[in-house]
């Protein structure tokens, strides 16, 4: 929730919240799962979800990862042998091939193109999670928010294809 005169505005992942706010939806981010080809050469490439057991996974900060089977949702929670809360640092773990990472599109498409790293479960990939702008009620939103939340809605896309 958003108190007022606290906070005028906010980026969420995944759902909006139920809560008495305005969430507009200003993008998405697709999640991959992802090694480098030395690691994969080194250790396998899982086949099956929970073949990531055998693997070793390096986490972010979410406590799980998410998947899509026969068109269920699967949230698969890892044991990593390594996390950090930081993207850009998971991203370099997998490029310096100590596992397997999952991470938003943004992180990993530039890597991807260059082949310096693989997405493995391709048939499990999850559906992209929208990102809402979540802000207090319209009638007392300020013209400075207003306008962010425009700009986000237009440009976020953008950018976000162009992140690394």
């Amino acid at each position: 929730m958003l108190p007022s005169g606290i906070l005028n505005l906010r980026a969420k992942a995944t759902s909006p919240p139920n809560v008495p706010v305005i969430a507009t939806r200003i993008g998405s981010r697709q999640f991959h799962t992802c090694a480098s080809p030395a690691y994969l050469a080194r250790a396998g490439c899982p086949e099956t979800i929970s073949d990531l057991d055998r693997h070793n996974c390096l986490a972010g900060s979410a406590p799980s990862w998410h998947f899509t089977d026969q068109g269920e949702v699967v949230l698969y929670r890892p044991q990593p042998i390594w996390s950090c809360n930081n993207g850009r640092a998971v991203l370099e773990a997998a490029l310096e091939d100590m596992g397997i990472c999952q991470l938003p599109d943004f992180y990993l498409d530039e890597e991807l193109d260059r082949g310096r790293l693989q997405t493995v479960l391709k048939p499990y990939l999850s559906p992209a999670e929208p990102i809402w702008a979540v802000y207090p009620d319209k009638r007392h939103l300020s013209p400075n928010v207003r306008h962010f939340v425009s700009l986000l809605k237009s440009e976020l896309p953008n950018r976000l294809d162009r992140v690394t």
